[in-house]
């Protein structure tokens, strides 16, 4: 009976270890300054560092400007995100990317919060060092949230919450050399306000990518790290 168990364990060892080991792992830190805050209109700028754990060695640094407007129900929403790509096996690549959307928020009941959100993106890739590797490509994303109050006293000027979401990229062609090319993420978060609105949170996200990439493992693990003030 011992044999058999041992057996049993081992496999499930095994299995999970293969499982593991095609895929990859990240951390993800993140920044966000608010500089804007009028009734209707919030602007922020956003900083942002995700890294591999493992091998291939791969940054990538992101500085971004993003603005949302108030409709009621609906938010009109854009920015302008830039990304620098370090990749010790390929050459390094600086994206620019403008984006606009619309998002619908929603109280579904007092403590859950519910958005909807669809972006179109025109994103420019330029390469280090070989400018016939540059190119712009379209991208549409669709993001499902929901944000979960976890104390039940609505009106306290601090409060914790859980975050989950699913995220989706449309895209009609490829960039070749994007190694972690996104297909969906779904990720949970749990966090805090401060009194003073100030934000901290931490998260876990499993995603899938693209296989246009080859020699890339197309699932990764990531955990964030996110401040706003």
């Amino acid at each position: 009976m011992n044999k058999q168990v041992n057996l049993i364990i081992f496999i499930v060892l095994v299995f999970f270890t293969k499982h593991l080991y095609s895929q990859d792992f990240f951390t993800n830190a993140e920044l966000i300054a608010t500089f804007l805050k009028e009734e209707r209109t919030e602007g922020y700028v956003k900083t942002n560092w995700k890294r591999t754990f493992n091998k291939p060695r791969w940054n990538r640094i992101e500085a971004s400007i993003n603005f949302e407007h108030s409709l009621g129900l609906w938010q009109l929403i854009g920015g302008l995100e830039n990304f620098y790509i370090i990749d010790n096996e390929i050459l390094n690549i600086y994206e620019t990317k403008p984006w606009l959307g619309g998002q619908i928020t929603l109280r579904i009941v007092s403590v859950i919060l519910f958005r909807q959100q669809i972006k179109g993106e025109v994103r420019a890739f330029f390469v280090d060092g070989d400018n016939n590797q540059n190119e712009v490509k379209w991208r549409t994303r669709f993001q499902s949230s929901l944000e979960i109050l976890l104390s039940k006293n609505l009106y306290r000027q601090n409060q914790w919450f859980c975050n989950l979401e699913a995220e989706w990229y449309v895209v009609d062609d490829q960039y070749t050399l994007e190694r972690y090319a996104p297909i969906s993420d779904y990720r949970i978060g749990v966090g805090y306000k401060f009194p003073n609105s100030n934000i901290i949170s931490i998260g876990y996200e499993f995603g899938n990518f693209s296989d246009s990439f080859e020699s890339s493992r197309n699932k990764g693990n990531s955990i964030s790290l996110l401040y706003k003030f």
